[in-house]
């Protein structure tokens, strides 16, 4: 198992890229910060760093925790509402859907069990479902990676 070996460290690699982006964008807010107290202050040495690179640390995982926790807070529920509403309207709409696969001359008595079968609540509680709003929870932190390398190139701060 070679590759249970090596996923610690493309994890590791995975995780480190992710929190470099905003790390990098908050190291230069810090560094214009600086600078402007610098050019007030004419004795004061540049900021160590170390220093520098702890405090956008710390910085980037208080926001991961913040976006994690709006994430759980705000669009887990709303996805999962989406999820309801659409398998209502599926199921709304099922005696037209049958009436159309029977044109087709498919039997529909397999879909009719299938859909019988599919409990709404069960599914959104295995992992197939968890995993979909992992995957979406990660392109949100995805997108917002994103901003915080475009937006300081646009050097609005």
């Amino acid at each position: 198992d070679i590759l249970g070996m090596i996923m610690p460290i493309i994890w590791g690699f995975i995780i480190a890229f992710i929190l470099n982006v905003p790390m990098r964008g908050i190291e230069r807010i810090i560094d214009k910060i600086s600078n402007k107290k610098n050019e007030k202050h004419k004795n004061s040495k540049p900021m160590n760093l170390k220093l520098k690179r702890g405090i956008s640390f710390s910085i980037t995982i208080l926001l991961l925790i913040v976006i994690l926790t709006i994430v759980g807070i705000v669009v887990v529920p709303k996805m999962a509402e989406s999820v309801v509403s659409i398998y209502e309207l599926i199921m709304s709409k099922l005696p037209w859907i049958l009436e159309k696969v029977e044109v087709l001359g498919i039997d529909s008595t397999v879909i009719t069990e299938w859909l019988n079968k599919l409990d709404l609540k069960e599914l959104l509680q295995t992992t197939s479902a968890k995993f979909l709003l992992l995957c979406a929870g990660e392109n949100l932190i995805g997108f917002i990676s994103y901003n915080f390398t475009f937006i300081p190139a646009f050097d609005i701060w």
